[in-house]
Parts: structure tokens; sequence; C-alpha cells
């Protein structure tokens, strides 16, 4: 008789694991036995993304969310939200194109009907496409409201977000998060774009308004909104404001324009800085060169 050999545990995982991008692998491995089905949920729900232009779809996640009989509950530690631009963006859709579900209707339902431990195990957060400034000031306030309860939220990912300026990103987003220890952010600013104007108005911002999250330890900026946030945080040292405790920042695709926003905010960290990694433009339309420094 054939003896049928038992694969070790910490085999079993490494194969698992190397399938992470494989959802149909990953299912199959789910059937083999409980120690697999525990890896392979892990890696099938552990990442989410939540694309509201396809609003069926969106329905269906949170049917599957609130289901008495859930195997995701619990399991989501990260959560890629794309927003699809704006609520006005509708009305430049065809006709035959299905409406996006707002992000105020999915928050809500996700903050409210889920449960909290489920919410509270999100450690990272994703939004993408997304036009803050479109948003009346009730709406902005909601949204924020919700974005609050996701309490346990570690690292915040910002992509091709519109904002104002750099107090409503504040207020509006970011002290949603008094947890938050790391900052991806590629932001558009509508007032204050340039890098000059930028530190004139921030130094004009009250104090309450100039606190980052107390446990934001790291930065990572690219976009042309990086020069905005450079400034703000170089003219922190002018408004008496509690400072930003950073301990890594990145800038990706510094121009000549940005230095004077870069080495006030890197005067405004050196107390606490300990890795630094910019890259710079040799000039408007050439490749970009590393510089990095621990």
């Amino acid at each position: 008789m054939t003896t049928i050999t038992k694969t070790p545990v910490e085999l079993a995982e490494i194969i698992i694991d190397h399938l992470y991008d494989a959802p149909k692998a990953l299912a199959a491995c789910a059937l083999v036995s409980p120690a697999w089905t525990a890896r392979a949920r892990h890696l099938l729900f552990g990442s989410i993304q939540v694309d509201l232009t396809l609003a069926w779809r969106t329905k269906v996640f949170l049917g599957l969310l609130t289901h008495p009989s859930s195997t995701i509950l619990g399991r989501i530690h990260s959560l890629d939200i794309i927003c699809g631009i704006s609520p006005l963006a509708s009305l430049e859709r065809q006709h035959n194109e299905p409406e996006p579900m707002p992000l105020d209707s999915f928050l809500s339902a996700l903050t409210f009907f889920v449960d909290p431990q489920t919410i509270g195990g999100i450690s990272r957060l994703r939004l993408s496409n997304l036009d803050f400034t479109t948003y009346p000031l009730d709406l902005q306030r909601r949204i924020s409201a919700t974005l609050s309860r996701l309490h346990g939220v570690l690292r915040l990912s910002l992509e091709n977000i519109v904002m104002h300026d750099m107090r409503q990103l504040n207020l509006c987003i970011l002290r949603a998060f008094p947890q938050l220890q790391k900052l991806e952010t590629g932001t558009h600013f509508l007032k204050y774009g340039n890098c000059e104007t930028a530190t004139i108005r921030n130094r004009k911002a009250s104090i309450e308004d100039w606190n980052f999250p107390e446990k934001l330890n790291e930065i990572e900026l690219y976009d042309d909104g990086m020069a905005t946030v450079l400034a703000y945080i170089g003219s922190q040292s002018m408004t008496g404001a509690r400072r930003t405790q950073l301990h890594k920042l990145s800038v990706s695709r510094c121009s000549q324009e940005m230095v004077p926003n870069l080495s006030s905010a890197l005067h405004a960290l050196s107390a606490t800085l300990t890795s630094l990694r910019i890259s710079f433009l040799r000039n408007k339309h050439s490749d970009e060169y590393d510089y990095r420094g621990e």
C-alpha cells in the first residue's frame, strides 16, 4: 500500500506565499486542508481593491462583508479605494455607462454595517482618483467623519488626489487618522501650488491647522503638489505649532524650483530625520538621478 507523505506546514506556507498574486490557485489551495485554508484566506482577503466606478462589484463586496457566514471578516489589512474622480463626473459620463457608487455612500456602508473588528484591522488605506474640491462642505465633513472610523490605519497612500490647499488635506483627511505613521502622497493643489506662494500662504495658517498626526514619522512625496507639502513642513518653525517628528523622507523628481522649499523642510526636520531619499531632475526634460542618505 502506498503511503501518502504529509507536506510539512512550513513548505506548504512557502508554496502558498509564492501564489499570492494567483487567486485561482490560492482558492484551490484553500480546499486542501484547514491549515492551508487559513494561509490562503490571509493572502486572498488581506489586500482588497474596490473600484467605485464598478458599482455592482462594490455592492457584491459589501454584501460579502455583511453576510453572517462571511469568511472575509477580520482578514482585511489593506484597502485600496478607486474613487472615480468626483461627484460631478457623472455629468460627463455616457448614457449607457453605469453610475459609480459615491465615496460617502461606500464609506458609510463600510463603517456602519461591517463588523468593527474588521474595520479596526485595516492598517493600510489607499485612496486614488478623488477630486475633493468638487464636494460641498457638508459632504467633506461626512467623508472625514467616516474615514475616522478606520481608526487602525497606520499607512495612508493618496494618488491623483485634488485639494484646494494643504489645510484642506490636513483637516479633511490626515486628521482622521491619529495613529498614522506613514504618508505617501501624490496630491495636486489648486491654491498656492507655486512654491513661493505656498510658503507665504502657509505662514498665515492658524496653529491648529499646522499639526500633522502626532505619530507620523515617514513621508513619501511625488507629483507637483510636493512643493506645497515641503513649504508646509518648512514653515512650521515659524508658526509655533508642534514640529513634525519625521524619521524618513522621500522626495521623487525634485526640480530646481523646489530646492528652497526642500532646504527649509530639511532644516525643520534636522533634529529627527534619519533617512533621506531624493531623486533630482537634471532639467525639466531629462531623467532623474537619486540621492540616498542614512
